[in-house]
């Protein structure tokens, strides 16, 4: 069969959406030397995978018409995207993932325009397609219930591992460069409101005011987003802010380093589609910090120390459980490694596969 592919734009500095996309491409085409892909729109980052999907550029057409110039000449079978909608019109299957519906759950987290685009693009789109692909159970059920979509069209495939995270670093002078002087918690997450950094902060500063002696610090590493007030709220901190370190955005490379140095992570989100820092904490034998909802239990399984992220007593309880008990931290990293082996994109890669030529197949 030939796939048509659509993935989200972006530049370089790739955030969850755009790690799962490249890796999950990768692995599918590693399994897969039967059928042909295409790249019809999106970034790839100029990994691999360019050189295994045919390009295809049309200047002078608008996105749609060029999508669809594109299917016609390659006689697509199937349109797989892996975020975007679907806007074509060439009579073709559709299979169309959804990361999440999140904006139409708490539209105070988002702009107007991404609230609209949720309630009415991808609306169409999910209404249209063949199949849909969803990133958890929690996901699935929010597209039954926002979008009225029938529980057999979807199917749920859990992200992997990215493969780099796992990797031994050479990054010897990450820590001088950012000013890490000590022991410190990891969060992973681009800077936006729905990611409740203030709320992990008050948790912190909260932790430090209870033991005054510990040089405990606090990395935030991400994209700064819109609508957060993270750096000028750090700022306005009367005591501890020196020990609250925020990176911006590092390579992949730097945040295997900080993850495999880190003494434990925290990503106290308080709503996920997923939750990828989650498993990749995991992945690299740290105890994890949770929130204890929506789709987050469902990546940490019994395996991370949760919490109730609307509740600073409840996140200061489990920092200060994971940094002061080590039996404890040492107990729940042994039992995150074998959680984090469940998962892989290997696995997700066979299941997009299986979904794809199923849908091609339907007579």
């Amino acid at each position: 069969m030939n796939v048509g592919v659509l993935a989200i734009e972006g530049d370089f500095r790739m955030a969850g959406i755009q790690r799962v996309t490249v890796d999950t491409m990768r692995e599918l085409l590693k399994i897969d030397a039967k059928n042909q892909y295409f790249e019809l729109m999106g970034n790839f980052y100029d990994v691999p995978i360019k050189k295994d999907i045919k390009e295809w550029t049309l200047d002078g057409f608008g996105c749609s018409n060029q999508i669809d110039f594109a299917c016609e000449v390659h006689e697509i079978d199937v349109l797989f995207s892996l975020f975007p909608n679907i806007p074509v019109t060439y009579p073709c299957k559709r299979v169309l993932t959804i990361h999440d519906v999140i904006p139409l759950i708490h539209p105070e987290w988002f702009t107007k325009e991404m609230y609209q685009w949720f309630n009415e693009v991808l609306r169409k789109s999910a209404l249209e397609a063949d199949k849909i692909i969803a990133m958890s159970e929690t996901t699935k059920q929010d597209i039954m219930r926002h979008y009225g979509v029938e529980e057999d069209k979807i199917k749920v495939i859990y992200s992997g591992i990215q493969p780099s995270i796992l990797a031994k670093c050479s990054c010897v002078d990450i820590k001088k460069k950012f000013g890490i002087s000590g022991k410190y918690i990891l969060s992973v997450c681009t800077l936006e409101p729905r990611k409740n950094l203030k709320g992990l902060i008050n948790a912190f500063l909260e932790y430090k005011k209870m033991h005054s002696d510990s040089d405990l610090q606090l990395v935030l590493t991400g994209k700064i987003g819109w609508g957060d007030e993270t750096i000028e709220f750090i700022k306005s901190s009367e005591k501890y802010h020196e020990d609250i370190i925020l990176t911006d955005y590092v390579s992949g490379e730097e945040l295997a380093h900080l993850m495999e140095n880190a003494l434990a992570m925290a990503y106290v989100s308080f709503y996920e589609g997923f939750g990828l820092p989650i498993l990749e904490g995991m992945a690299v034998g740290k105890a994890v910090i949770s929130s204890d909802t929506s789709s987050m239990p469902e990546v940490g399984g019994d395996a991370v120390i949760y919490c109730n992220p609307y509740d600073r007593e409840s996140i200061v309880n489990a920092i200060e459980r994971v940094v002061e008990d080590e039996d404890y931290r040492k107990e729940t990293e042994q039992r995150a490694k074998k959680r984090a082996a469940l998962f892989s994109y290997k696995k997700t890669a066979q299941q997009v596969l299986r979904v794809l030529e199923e849908v091609v197949n339907v007579k």
